[in-house]
């Protein structure tokens, strides 16, 4: 798995390895990946090509945190890539919300949209947050998630 806080040289090294050493997860955000790949990403369109990029290089799951316009997966056991959201009362702090984010993720073993929706909710619970220690999620928490839709923006 690659998650910040692997300088994005660092990201673009390892995923020009060969197949047999490369992560099954990254987890970069969307600057991370785009700066990764040499790109702009002004759409959720423009990430899924993107992370299909890692996709074909042998990473199997990539998923991206996209800030206020939440998270998109793209998975190889995935018909399609998914976008979620999950609506945030107020942005406090976002220091650790990626790594709260990936352990959301992580807590949900068979991945596909129940990990993403898991992985949101321990995102959206961070950045409500003063510090860094993390508040129980609460599995209500409403979270929007379908599939992708290639012209929304990231703004």
């Amino acid at each position: 798995t690659w998650e910040a806080p692997l300088s994005t040289d660092q990201m673009a090294a390892v995923l020009d390895n060969d197949r047999g050493g490369l992560p099954h997860l990254v987890k970069p955000n969307a600057d991370e990946l785009a700066e990764v790949l040499g790109v702009q990403l002004h759409t959720v369109g423009d990430v899924e090509a993107a992370a299909r990029t890692l996709l074909d290089r042998g990473v199997r799951t990539v998923l991206v945190s996209l800030g206020g316009a939440g998270a998109l997966l793209v998975d190889a056991g995935l018909p399609e890539a998914l976008h979620g959201a999950a609506p945030v009362r107020r942005v406090v702090n976002t220091v650790g919300a990626g790594d709260a984010f990936l352990a959301g993720y992580l807590a949900e073993p068979d991945g596909g949209a129940e990990a993403l929706a898991s992985a949101l909710r321990f995102g959206a619970t961070a950045v409500e947050h003063d510090g860094t220690l993390l508040g129980v999620p609460d599995p209500r928490r409403s979270v929007h998630i379908g599939p992708a839709r290639a012209d929304t923006p990231l703004t």
